[in-house]
């Protein structure tokens, strides 16, 4: 079963996939997560506090689901999805 979260983007529909399956997950999907602001994303990441994104391509990133899981168990959060 697929689940699904609307976006705030234009009404688009992400799935949500489990975290422990491996996927990648674009900015969006990873600061549903995460309550910080794309600048505190991009700024843990700078820094190493936050795993850094594979590059897809020039204007594209994604991280591992599993590396989401492995900072969201750091601190102490069960994945919801």
């Amino acid at each position: 079963m697929l689940i699904t979260k609307r976006s705030s983007v234009k009404g688009s529909v992400l799935p949500l996939l489990p975290l422990s399956e491996p996927h990648l997950l674009r900015e969006r999907q990873v600061l549903m997560h995460f309550p910080i602001s794309r600048s505190e994303l991009w700024n843990r990441v700078r820094e190493g506090r936050f795993p850094a994104p594979v590059k897809l391509s020039p204007k594209v990133s994604a991280w591992r689901s599993q590396d989401v899981l492995r900072v969201l168990e750091e601190y102490g959060v069960e994945a919801v999805a």
